[in-house]
């Protein structure tokens, strides 16, 4: 049994926005405040390797206690501040097939209020791009080997 979303936009039905949010192709979440998750996609939980059952109603620090340290202090200082924190190519150590991995994320914690401006809900999505990390590093390692190839060599190509 899929969980409802707790957000509607306006004109859209639940249902409706339920299934976008279900199908849309990155991982998205809601978690209260004292970091109960709420709801997830699918896509959501490819990203993180866990079951529905795993996650919805649970603690996020208790599912995955190795992101505390680095977590903790960006969700507190969203509540804080009231401002969304997107952060480009970063690294989250997650436990994965039983090994303390980097992670590569790109993504958004966005805060959600209430009608009376209260602080409600964290939404999070989040695209996981460790393999477009692991690329990048090996186009830079290839790059550096050829500028130190043409170094020592006092050769080099031109376009």
């Amino acid at each position: 049994m899929q969980e409802n979303f707790p957000l509607s936009i306006s004109g859209l039905k639940g249902d409706v926005l339920e299934n976008l949010l279900n199908h849309i192709p990155f991982g998205f979440s809601v978690m209260t405040g004292d970091y109960l998750v709420e709801s997830v996609n699918d896509f959501w939980l490819q990203i993180v390797q866990k079951t529905r059952e795993e996650v919805v109603g649970k603690n996020l620090f208790e599912v995955f206690p190795e992101t505390k340290e680095q977590l903790f202090p960006i969700f507190e200082n969203i509540k804080t501040t009231g401002e969304q924190f997107y952060a480009p190519e970063y690294s989250i150590k997650m436990i994965r097939n039983g090994i303390l991995q980097d992670v590569f994320f790109n993504f958004v914690y966005h805060p959600i209020y209430d009608e009376d401006g209260n602080f409600q809900y964290f939404a999070t999505v989040v695209i996981e791009i460790t393999d477009l990390i692991g690329i990048k590093s090996k186009i830079k390692e290839a790059e550096e080997r050829l500028r130190l190839a043409t170094e020592s060599t006092q050769t080099a190509t031109w376009d």
